[in-house]
């Protein structure tokens, strides 16, 4: 195993981190040879899955796997800022913090994103160089943030049992901390993810819609997701060959947001309006929090079931309203020139459901947009 001595400690390799102690260099390359790296210069590089098996990037022990890449693929920052990310590791409502040795603040493993890196596989990487080993767990991406210069994505992840780190020379001393046993000097980022994870679920599903953390978001025993209701404007039914017109000012309204409070969240659609069987075999959830945007009504689904959470994060990433026009007169539709037809929505009378699939009508032909991954921005 090529242990060596170098300044300031231990190290493995050509690329392997300087620990304090033999002991913490040791344990790193173990965990780096049951995976097939040596950390030397002359190997042949790894394959990336070589090297994400080799930072134990785990989906986690339950049901629900997390994909690969949380939501879209982040944007780097520009030239002027610098791209960060890490991990806020949770166990028992306790938090991982280490201490720096250069100026004593608190903070959550993490560090510098290096070129061709997405935030998730910095964070992974830093977290690992950091605490010497990478833990089992589900991790999902938490929060955006910065400072001047400094584009940070924190990660957040469930332990699944308390570790002993082995520090780098970066950082002199850790704790498992509680809410009331939070250090003064802890920085004012991860003192604000604390702040956040010790609020309620009403807390969490305001700050997916406020922007300030993404979705989706996992809280006790639901994944909260920020979805679209509806879309408005002009779109194209394939099921019934037409186009439909959905006015703004018949669904932008608070009167019509107001009526989505508590509305059920199912998987696919029914033949027709829910059932009880139906809703038995279906209901996965329910939408709080309902808002209105410039196009879209949207809202927090809570969602109890794991595996439907998961194929809202893999296959199925979009929503389809369940609308009813009770009026006779509340809808008219146009034959055009070419013998298509235009069907011209009224004033909806009941909305019977909110159903999660692959793609929806008001995706508009652009791939499916009715599941908010990984954006923290509300347009």
């Amino acid at each position: 195993m090529p242990i060596h001595k170098v300044e300031g400690g231990w190290k493995w390799g050509e690329h392997g981190h300087v620990y304090p102690t033999r002991e913490g260099a040791e344990k790193q390359a173990e965990a780096a040879y049951a995976h097939g790296y040596k950390g030397d210069a002359e190997h042949t590089p790894v394959s990336e899955r070589q090297r994400r098996a080799m930072y134990a990037a785990a989906e986690g022990k339950s049901r629900l796997k997390i994909p690969e890449k949380v939501g879209k693929e982040f944007v780097r920052g520009d030239e002027e800022s610098l791209d960060c990310a890490g991990i806020l590791f949770r166990k028992d409502n306790k938090y991982l913090l280490i201490r720096r040795t250069d100026n004593g603040i608190w903070e959550a493993p993490g560090g510098h994103a290096e070129e061709g890196e997405s935030f998730e596989e910095a964070a992974i990487r830093e977290a690992c160089e950091e605490i010497g080993d990478f833990p089992d767990g589900n991790r999902w991406a938490f929060r955006e943030s910065g400072l001047p210069g400094i584009h940070y994505v924190t990660f957040l992840q469930d332990m699944d049992e308390f570790i002993l780190p082995t520090l780098s020379d970066e950082h002199v001393e850790y704790m498992w901390a509680d809410s009331s046993e939070i250090p003064e000097s802890i920085h004012p980022e991860v003192m604000r993810h604390i702040d956040i994870l010790n609020g309620t679920e009403f807390d969490i599903e305001n700050a997916i819609v406020t922007g300030e953390l993404f979705s989706p978001q996992h809280f006790e025993n639901v994944w909260l997701f920020d979805v679209r209701v509806t879309g408005t404007g002009t779109s194209y039914r394939t099921a019934h060959e037409e186009y439909v017109y959905r006015p703004p000012e018949n669904f932008l309204t608070p009167e019509f947001v107001q009526r989505c409070n508590g509305l059920p969240v199912i998987f696919e659609h029914p033949e027709k309006l829910l059932t009880t069987d139906e809703y038995r075999d279906r209901a996965i959830g329910t939408i709080v929090l309902p808002y209105a945007t410039d196009t879209e009504v949207r809202g927090i689904a809570k969602i109890y079931d794991e595996d439907a959470a998961h194929l809202m994060m893999t296959t199925h990433a979009s929503t389809s309203p369940a609308v009813v026009f009770r009026m006779a007169d509340s809808t008219e539709s146009i034959e055009l020139s070419n013998g298509e037809s235009v069907l011209i929505e009224g004033k909806p009378s009941y909305i019977d459901h909110l159903a999660i699939c692959s793609d929806g009508v008001w995706d508009k032909g652009n791939g499916p947009s009715g599941i908010n991954l990984g954006e923290t921005t509300v347009t």
